[in-house]
This record gives C-alpha cells, sequence and structure tokens, in this order.
C-alpha cells in the first residue's frame, strides 16, 4: 500500500512542466537559447545560404519539437508560442555566431537585415508545422 502512495506522488519533469501554465514557454526558451549559442559555432563568416537555411531549420525543429512536447494540449497557443520562439531564436543564431564586438549593436542590426526576416519567418513556419503535426 505505501509502495503504490509513492509512485502516485512521483512526477516526471516532463508531467511538471506540461501542468505550469508556462512551462512550454520555458523550456522552449531554454531550447531556443540553447540551440541558438550551440548552432552559432558553425554560422559561416561569408554568405553561405544553404548553411543558414540548415541552421535555421535545425533551431526551428528544436524549439517546434520542445514547444511540443512539453504542452499540455495542442492549442493556438502552442502555435504561436512555438513560431515566437523560433523567430526571435533565428537573430540569436546568427549575431552569436558573428564577429565578436558589441552583442547589443549587432543585434538591432540582424533584426533590420531584410533576409534575417526571411529567415525567421521560415523558422516560425517551420516550428508551426513542428508545434502541430498531428496527435502528441
Amino acid at each position: 500500500m505505501a509502495q503504490e502512495a509513492q509512485q502516485k506522488q512521483t512526477i516526471s519533469f516532463l508531467e511538471v512542466l506540461r501542468r505550469n501554465r508556462v512551462g512550454n514557454l520555458v523550456s522552449g526558451l531554454v531550447v531556443m537559447f540553447a540551440a541558438a549559442l550551440l548552432l552559432s559555432a558553425a554560422v559561416p563568416s561569408d554568405l553561405n545560404i544553404v548553411i543558414e537555411i540548415l541552421l535555421i531549420l535545425l533551431l526551428a525543429a528544436a524549439v517546434g519539437f520542445t514547444v511540443r512536447v512539453t504542452s499540455p494540449d495542442q492549442g493556438a497557443g502552442t502555435l504561436v508560442t512555438a513560431a515566437i520562439l523560433a523567430a526571435v531564436g533565428t537573430p540569436i543564431l546568427f549575431v552569436t555566431g558573428s564577429d565578436p564586438g558589441s552583442f547589443g549593436a549587432a543585434m538591432l542590426a540582424s533584426f533590420g537585415a531584410s533576409y534575417l526576416e526571411v529567415a525567421a519567418a521560415l523558422a516560425a513556419i517551420v516550428a508551426v508545422i513542428c508545434a502541430g503535426w498531428g496527435k502528441r
């Protein structure tokens, strides 16, 4: 009897995130920053669009699947969370991989770059597909 009570009280970390109202947002933020910082080492110094698209897709897939796994439901809020996190993570990916200097100035400049706007939109679309594709 005591063993059954102990098993009922044991809750996994994933279940704690699902029960929390902002659990999918927090886990998505952690994965977004971690993936952006880890993948930023692979950002080339010259403009190579194929490598940049591949890195964007990896970041968006990581964020989308994290939000999908940690969200308690598959509503519109899940899709919006995944889209915003992926769109914000794209400039972070490229700014941290750029030449050293002022991080703030590079971040503001990246938000104004037209190719990064398209990349952020692509990342948002991929993250929404990953977060909302089928049943969990």
